[in-house]
């Protein structure tokens, strides 16, 4: 019976030693699993803060290339207002320069006939 119970008690110390190595590679699991979430979570964190700086960066973006359109926009309409005018005035020119030929012509037609 002594014996039996000896077998019984090593056993339950086998049994016992095997669930606190299994006990102690859980914990060590545990511990990795935990770093990792940790660091997950950071990696999460600095992710989120560079999707807002990238947001305000693309935002910015977005707002001066509206404005470089706008002003180019306005650019090409002044532009477009300067050459109407430079035509215009281009054949006052040239138009005057006739009357001027014109005139210089009936001035010495009149010289002529004095």
């Amino acid at each position: 019976m002594q014996s039996s119970l000896e077998m019984r008690l090593d056993m339950l110390e086998d049994q016992l030693e095997q669930a606190q190595a299994e006990r102690r590679r859980a914990e060590a699991t545990q511990v990795k699993y935990d770093r990792m979430a940790e660091e997950l979570e950071t990696n999460r964190q600095e992710d989120c803060r560079t999707i807002k700086m990238l947001e305000e960066l693309l935002e910015s973006l977005e707002t001066k290339a509206e404005s470089y359109k706008s002003q180019a926009e306005e650019a090409r309409e002044v532009a477009d207002r300067n050459l109407n005018l430079f035509r215009r005035k281009q054949q006052e020119l040239e138009e005057m320069e006739i009357k001027a030929r014109e005139a210089e012509e009936e001035l010495a037609k009149i010289k002529v006939q004095r």
